[in-house]
């Protein structure tokens, strides 16, 4: 029991001596880079069929119309100024955004959000908007020479 443990008993052989002669007989040793293949570029070393290759091509064709769906929309969103405007508007007076809701239809949120941008409004949308500004504007005016006469 009391037997000298040699280190080779639990690490490996060394086979550089082994190596050395494999060499001198004009064998090579070639490093295939991780992941690489001899065989065949593809995945897993499959071939492409035809269901992928058609596959692909479906996946590009929805890729390239979601992206015009997204520039039409970005093309038809109001213009950051013309927010901004309409945020400055609001500010100017208090109940203004409470009156534009009303005169919109809408609740009182959606003016608020768009103000704020976390709710996109589209060109069209905004003209109607910039008109019941104007519209409330004018109200304002009608109110305002109606208490300067009644004084």
């Amino acid at each position: 029991m009391n037997e000298s443990m040699t280190p080779s008993m639990y690490i490996k052989q060394d086979y550089s001596a082994d190596i050395e002669a494999w060499l001198a007989q004009g064998n090579q040793i070639n490093v295939i880079n991780n992941g690489a293949s001899t065989y065949n570029k593809t995945f897993n070393n499959k071939p492409k069929n035809a269901q992928s290759a058609m596959s692909e091509v479906m996946a590009k064709s929805v890729a390239v119309q979601r992206e015009k769906i997204r520039a039409r929309q970005e093309e038809d969103k109001a213009h950051k100024e013309d927010v901004l405007a309409m945020g400055k508007w609001l500010d100017q007076k208090k109940g203004r955004a409470k009156q534009l809701s009303k005169l919109m239809g809408h609740a009182h949120g959606y003016i608020s959000q768009v103000k704020m941008f976390t709710r996109s409004c589209s060109k069209e949308k905004m003209e109607v908007i910039k008109q019941k500004m104007k519209e409330i504007e004018r109200l304002e005016n009608v109110t305002k020479h109606d208490m300067e006469q009644s004084q």
